[in-house]
């Protein structure tokens, strides 16, 4: 685990959203951890609960890329 990982994760347990925001995007880009869009998309919804406009708005847009990409043919 990286430094900025360790202090990340650090906030992101004492509900800081903007750490949680931040270690959705890692998960789920694969920004310096093994991609993992299921952990991601949890720290971006643990972040909108918490109240992180970032977050509520990366969820409405990744989620409707996923709607396009299942409707979408092969």
């Amino acid at each position: 685990m990286t430094q900025a990982m360790y202090w990340l994760r650090a906030a992101a347990t004492q509900q800081h959203a903007h750490a949680q925001c931040t270690i959705g995007y890692m998960f789920f880009e694969g920004w310096g951890v093994e991609k993992d869009e299921a952990q991601g998309m949890s720290w971006l919804e643990e972040s909108a609960k918490s109240g992180d406009k970032t977050a509520k708005l990366a969820i409405e847009k990744l989620k409707r890329k996923k709607s396009l990409e299942k409707s979408s043919p092969t």
